[in-house]
């Protein structure tokens, strides 16, 4: 235990989020911690809506970022923050009220460098937030196994925390990244010697992708980034190429069954999941291939 709660910054990056940021500030203002404590860091990262004015009206710091990217707008964060801590939540997510204690409690372990919190869906409505509560897209607890498509564990920073110190001697985010700056950063981190942890009660739920040309587009960013993570850290993970036999099965029996589903599935849903399986696995290796491509490695 802690003989006091550490200094903490939250740095909550934000693009676009007039929408949605109100409900994440409001769960921020709930948390059961010594509000003295908390610093809140909201990074506009050059949005053209009213992000900034509605975190304002909230009450909150707003920092203007010109660099684009969620990677350069957590490390503007990084470079304000005054915290021991520094915890990451994405600007269409709401915590729990215990969230942020729950989130600080792995760090009494002088061993552990970040912790990453359960992620849950905030609604599942559409047939792609099905879909993404299904496949575990943001399973933290499955991330921080390091279970394929990863190779090494790391936390999604739709709900992480970092000791202050590890990410400046990591130099922070990698800005090159536009996805898969988190894993990039987490690897960094443990091959300097930090651990991991998992908080399971510090609970976020997030807004998953709502249509399916958003939610394909972002599996498909997301190939492109672990084929952009590889060509980074070949060298050290001692692999030429990285092919994902586990994942190219599942899509080809999503390929075969979607037909057979469409004929007998027992509902709706049942009919329309393997035709997403088909359709995200893809785009995850299209992805990965167009990142191959961008960064000369071999991985699909």
């Amino acid at each position: 235990m802690f003989p006091s709660p550490p200094d903490i910054s939250i740095v909550i990056p934000a693009f676009n989020a007039a929408a949605w940021i109100g409900d994440c500030l409001d769960s921020v203002r709930r948390q059961r911690y010594p509000s003295s404590r908390i610093q809140t860091l909201v990074i506009d990262n050059r949005s053209a809506d009213a992000t900034s004015a509605v975190a304002l009206a909230h009450g909150f710091e707003v920092v203007s970022c010109a660099r684009p990217g969620p990677a350069a707008a957590r490390n503007e964060g990084i470079r304000r923050a005054k915290g021991t801590l520094i915890a990451f939540l994405d600007s269409d997510a709401i915590a729990d009220s215990n969230w942020l204690a729950e989130l600080c409690a792995p760090f009494a372990d002088s061993g552990v460098a970040g912790v990453g919190g359960r992620i849950e869906p905030l609604r599942v409505q559409t047939g792609s937030e099905y879909h993404a509560f299904l496949c575990g897209i943001l399973d933290q607890q499955k991330l921080l196994r390091g279970e394929p498509p990863f190779m090494l564990p790391f936390a999604a920073t739709v709900n992480a925390a970092y000791r202050a110190d590890a990410l400046r001697e990591a130099g922070g985010f990698d800005e090159a990244f536009f996805t898969g700056e988190d894993a990039d950063l987490a690897w960094r981190i443990q091959w300097a010697g930090g651990r991991l942890a998992y908080a399971p009660n510090a609970l976020v739920r997030h807004r998953h992708r709502a249509t399916r040309l958003d939610y394909l587009r972002q599996i498909r960013q997301y190939g492109e980034g672990t084929a952009q993570l590889f060509a980074k850290h070949r060298g050290r993970l001692g692999r030429r190429a990285w092919i994902a036999w586990g994942h190219i099965g599942v899509t080809i029996k999503a390929l075969a069954l979607a037909p057979i589903m469409l004929a007998a599935g027992r509902d709706r849903a049942a009919r329309a999941m393997p035709f997403y399986d088909a359709a995200t696995g893809l785009c995850w290796t299209a992805g990965r291939i167009a990142g191959s491509l961008k960064h000369r490695v071999w991985t699909i």
